[in-house]
């Protein structure tokens, strides 16, 4: 298979190393300014009481910076992905793979899918965490109260949509099927029988 070989030279995407890298240096530019905020908070202060709400911040700005540049180089992905798959379809085994994992909702589609949702979560739970922090709630020394936590809550595609994805890879199948009878037969009518 050839594809992601065609895709890779038609549409060349940052390799994760390069995603990890660039998310390692905002981690390490963001810790920085933390430490002098902090440092220059003692200095005046004494003691920092808002240590704990500035770590969530942090915290906060460093997701919210790391999400830019991980949307940013899933966007290049997604688009050679879409590249590979158009490039992939000339041959009927990916168009039947494509079809059946949209089918069994374990293609990349409902992938993209639950990602999304996991994205969402986080949000929420983020939200949470920050209510309690906000609360002065983790640092009871009776232990954490976890009601109200929002509950992770995933649904996979409906049928009637996933086969509307699958629909185009069908027809593809439905196409080879035609060209290789009618290939098939055409040779078999100019076979010579002597």
């Amino acid at each position: 298979n050839l594809s992601p070989a065609l895709g890779d030279l038609v549409l060349e995407v940052p390799s994760a190393q390069t995603l990890a890298n660039r998310k390692n240096q905002i981690f390490r530019e963001e810790t920085a300014a933390f430490h002098r905020q902090e440092t220059q908070m003692r200095r005046k202060y004494g003691e920092w009481r808002d240590r704990g709400k500035a770590m969530f911040e942090l915290r906060t700005v460093l997701s919210d910076k790391r999400a830019t540049v991980e949307a940013a180089y899933r966007k290049q992905l997604e688009h050679q992905i879409s590249v590979v798959q158009s490039i992939s379809r000339t041959s009927p085994l990916s168009c039947f793979v494509y079809a059946a994992t949209n089918l069994a909702a374990t293609g990349l589609g409902e992938q993209a899918r639950f990602a999304q949702t996991v994205k969402i979560y986080q949000r929420q739970f983020s939200a949470f965490i920050e209510r309690m922090v906000n609360d002065g709630k983790p640092w009871d020394p009776g232990g954490l109260d976890l009601r109200g936590m929002p509950a992770f809550d995933y649904t996979e595609e409906p049928l009637e949509s996933r086969a509307q994805a699958a629909l185009l890879d069908i027809a593809m199948l439905l196409i080879f099927n035609v060209l290789f009878f009618v290939g098939g037969y055409v040779s078999f009518l100019r076979y010579d029988v002597r």
